[in-house]
This record gives C-alpha cells, structure tokens and sequence, in this order.
C-alpha cells in the first residue's frame, strides 16, 4: 500500500472520533439548557399568587377574679402529741410483788386510785405493830413521870411551906436552929426533886416524839407496798411482774396522763414574726388537730397554751403547746401520735388571694381587658400556701391571668379559656 494511502485512511479515521466526541458532549447540555428553558417559561407564564398579611396569634389563658376581703389564713404545719403530764412510777419500798392491777400492762388505761402493784407487806405490818406498841410504851413512861412531878411539885410547896414558917418562927426565937436547917434540907430535897423529875419529863416526851414519827414512817411503808395509779392516764414501759423482788427505786412503770394531752408542732420565726409584727399573742388561738389513723380522720380542737423558752437550733423556729379541748373519754389519741396541725396565721385586711403564680417579678399582674392583657401594680402582702395575699391597683371583678407563657405582656391578644 502507498504512503499516501495509509495516511489518507488514518486520517478519516480521526475525523470520525473527533465527531463521535462532540455528539456525545452536546447532547447532555442540550437537554440541560432545555429543561432550563422550560423552567423559566413556566414560572413566566405561573399564576401570580399574592401573600396574605400574618394573622395576630390569641393566647388561650386561665383567669381568677379579684375578691378583696379580710382574711386569715390557715397555716397546715405537723406535730406530736405529748402528756400534759408523764412521770416514772418507781417502787418506793423493797419486797416482792404479790399482786399487779388488773390494767397493768404496757397500754393499759387506769383511773386514778386504781392498784398497780402489790409488795408483800407482811414485813411492813410487823414494823407498824412494833412502832404502835413502842409509842404505847413511851406514852405510858411519860404518863409516869407527869404523875410523879405533880406529886413532887405537892411535896415542894409543903416544904416551901414549912421553911417560910420555920423562918418565922426561929425570928421569933421559938425554934432552934437545927429545926430551921433541917427545914432548908426538906425544901432543898424537894426542889431537885421537881428538877430531876421534869428533866425526866422532857426526855421521855421526846422519847414519844421519836416513836411517834417511827409509827408513822412504819405506816407510810406499809401504805407505799401498794403502787397506786396518781392520776387518769395510761400505762407504758411496764417493768415488773409477779414473783419479782424490787428494790428502793427500781422503775416499776411510765404513766403518761390523759385528762390533759397536749400538742408539740413548731412555727418558724416568719410566721411568729408576723404575729408579733401586728401586736397579735400566739397563747389563745385555737387549732385544729387531725388525726389520721386507718384511713380515717380524726379531728380534735385545741388552745394554744404556751410558747418555748427558746429558739429550737434544728428547725430554726419556736415550739408551741396547745392542750386538746375535748374530755378525755372522748380522746381516743395516744402521746406519740403524728397529727396535722391547722394553725391561725396573721390576719389581713382588704386583700385579694390569687394563685402565686399570678405575680410577674413580684409586682405585677395581668388582667384581662377586652380580650388583652393589661398590667396592673401590686404589692404581696403575705402567703398562705401557694397562694399570695395582694394589694395595689387591683379591683373588685377584675380577671388575673394565672397562666404563664413566653409571650406574655402588656396588650397581648388573649382568649380566656372557657369562654
């Protein structure tokens, strides 16, 4: 083959992939351009579609109206109910139990009088007829004696008698002096007669006195063999029983009295403050005391009687003790019990009570006015819960908004819900 050939084929060659490339580049983009094409003609030829103007959101709220009256709140603390009275019934002799009381047991309700125990007092009867026949004895010693200085007091006034007369008589010259001093003798005789005789007088007065407080330390243990219940109340702590030896001292018993149970709760130094701040006395309120026992409650009444003597460091407030009102039969509490204490607060004059939640930054509210929120002033005069106690430009049948949401304020469309 020629030169001129072979090259001439090459040649065609290389025309035909150079139209083979451009194809397949131009195809792609002609398709590109035509859907941009197409686009554009579309959005030129689309309906113009005018935007609507933004409609104002209305916030659905909850409300409550604005009542101003006087008011005192109920304060609900929680406190214990204690004994009016407790004390620890220990064995005043030693010996051992014979008898226990019929309501001797830890629970056990007693009257006062009723029997607790019983030591053997057959020791104590012994010493008591003892001491009785001693005091007899000293009685009739001391008898004796009064007997005897009457008669040596007779015997001292003769020889007083007679010595006076004898004096006389030697003045005169008719007696000798032997006669007058044996007179002195006899008067001198009798005179310590009588002083003897009275000094043996007071001792055994004495010796009566003595016998006389034996017989009635010996009645006193014979009547302390029997642990008597000294008040209305209930037994607990019982620590003794039949057969058993007690000692002086040794605790027989805890008895807490019923005819005056009391309430323990604590207020904290606001709530005191407040009461004092305004002039008003803790001692003479009335609570009220609930029970809750079995589901159940049990409501009682009380008085405030008294107010600790100090700070209670753990809680930071003052202890307060208020006794039940109710007869004791009818209390059917217990000391120990866990009660809700419902307690008068201060009282406050021509204030509305809404919802804590109602109060933006602690000074204002919102009221609802034609379907907006206006802003109202006020000032938080005290709290009872969760609920507030205001004062300010508030009035009677205004609406409060007590809801919350972010866009609240002051003109905000609002839709009270309900309505």
């Amino acid at each position: 083959m020629k030169y001129e050939d072979v090259s001439k084929a090459i040649q065609e060659r290389l025309n035909g992939r150079s139209t083979l490339l451009r194809t397949r580049v131009f195809i792609p983009v002609l398709i590109i351009a035509t859907a941009i094409l197409a686009f554009i003609v579309m959005n030129m030829l689309a309906p113009t579609v005018e935007p609507a103007e933004p409609r104002e959101r209305s916030w659905p709220v909850s409300v409550a109206t604005v009542t101003f009256q006087d008011i005192r709140p109920q304060q609900t603390l929680f406190g214990e109910v204690i004994a009016g009275r407790e004390t620890e019934l220990r064995a005043l002799v030693a010996g051992t139990l014979i008898e226990t009381g019929e309501n001797f047991r830890d629970g056990g309700v007693v009257k006062e009088g009723d029997l607790l125990v019983q030591i053997d007092p057959f020791d104590y009867q012994a010493a008591l007829d003892d001491a009785r026949a001693r005091l007899r004895e000293a009685k009739a010693k001391l008898q004796s004696e009064r007997d005897g200085l009457k008669i040596d007091q007779q015997q001292l006034d003769i020889a007083e008698r007679d010595l006076e007369r004898a004096r006389q008589l030697h003045e005169k010259g008719t007696v000798s002096n032997a006669f007058l001093d044996n007179s002195e003798r006899t008067f001198n005789t009798a005179q310590w007669a009588v002083t003897s005789r009275t000094a043996r007088v007071e001792i055994e007065a004495a010796q009566v006195q003595q016998r006389d407080v034996a017989l009635r330390r010996a009645e006193r243990d014979l009547r302390d063999t029997k642990l008597i219940a000294p008040f209305d109340g209930y037994v607990s702590s019982v620590s003794a029983e039949l057969g058993k030896r007690v000692g002086i001292n040794d605790r027989i018993a805890v008895m807490a009295g019923s005819e005056r149970l009391e309430v323990k709760f604590n207020i904290t130094d606001a709530q005191f403050g407040r009461l004092l701040e305004v002039g008003e006395e803790v001692i003479g309120r009335t609570i009220t005391v609930t029970w809750r026992v079995g589901g159940r409650p049990l409501a009682y009444q009380g008085t405030v009687t008294r107010v600790g003597a100090q700070i209670e460091a753990q809680t930071g407030g003052v202890d307060v003790f208020a006794v039940l009102d109710a007869a004791p039969e009818d209390i059917r509490l217990r000391p120990g019990a866990f009660v809700e204490v419902r307690f008068p607060d201060r009282a406050y004059e021509q204030v509305a009570r809404l919802p804590e939640g109602a109060v933006f930054d602690g000074d204002h509210v919102y009221v609802v006015a034609d379907n907006r929120l206006e802003r109202r002033d006020v000032t938080v005069a005290g709290y009872a819960g969760d609920d507030v106690f205001l004062t300010g430009s508030l009035e009677d049948g205004e609406r409060v908004v007590i809801s919350r949401f972010a866009e609240i304020g002051e003109g905000v469309l609002v839709q009270v819900r309900g309505e």
